[in-house]
């Protein structure tokens, strides 16, 4: 009976079990509509009116596709300034969402304007407006070759855009880039790869202090009966 009860103990005290986590690299057909391609996700194109699609890229994070869209002459390269953003809702909320992203850098046509980086904007609601955002991540990557290029092309390297949430809320994102603030014509697009989220499930509550207490207590209160001598 000490066994079972400090075996029972034993497994309150384990550490919680964690939700797994997806990853989607996105590296199946080439040039494919994925709206509805994978369980749990919908893929929105709400500026360009066209769905959204895998395309080949010999830049792509993981050998094979990037995420990109039809019906812009960029197909893979995003440009928030010309509408061209990818929104993917959750089915259900999770809490924690990654994408890696990376930007081109266009020839010396572009010399000399203000460039864009690739954000992650962050949502607790399938409606994405300013009211549901609850984070906005950028690319980060300070010492990047490519941000100092002198107007030649480039491709930088992929960055993680990351977010969490305690309240396990997310229920969607929008990947774009930052436009120029007094331009009409960016330097750099941004490209996706690499979408990784949890599962829902959370994890699984720990005992009180006072509940382990209890179980100790009980298990030596039994101890001792079973060695105290039996009455004649």
């Amino acid at each position: 009976m000490k066994l079972t009860t400090l075996a029972i103990a034993a497994a309150l005290v384990a550490p919680a079990a964690h939700a797994a986590v997806v990853t989607l690299d996105f590296d199946g057909a080439v040039n494919t509509n994925i709206t509805n391609a994978y369980a749990g996700l919908t893929f929105n194109a709400p500026g360009v009116g066209a769905p959204v699609r895998t395309w080949a890229s010999p830049g792509a994070d993981t050998p094979g596709n990037v995420l990109g869209l039809s019906g812009q002459n960029n197909f893979y390269a995003l440009n928030q300034q010309e509408s061209s953003a990818i929104d993917i809702v959750f089915d259900t909320a999770v809490s924690s969402v990654s994408i890696r992203a990376a930007f081109v850098q266009a020839s010396d046509f572009f010399l000399n304007l203000t460039g864009m980086l690739p954000f992650m904007a962050v949502y607790n609601s399938d409606v994405i407006s300013a009211a549901n955002r609850i984070g906005l991540v950028s690319w980060d990557i300070a010492a990047d070759a490519c941000l100092n290029s002198n107007g030649l092309f480039c491709q930088s390297a992929y960055d993680t855009l990351d977010f969490s949430s305690l309240s396990g809320d997310i229920k969607a994102i929008r990947i774009s880039g930052f436009a120029p603030p007094t331009t009409g014509v960016a330097l750099r697009r941004s490209i996706f790869d690499t979408l990784s989220y949890d599962t829902p499930g959370g994890t699984v509550a720990e005992p009180s202090s006072l509940l382990l207490a209890g179980l100790a207590g009980l298990a030596l209160l039994r101890q001792r009966r079973r060695n105290t001598p039996t009455p004649a």
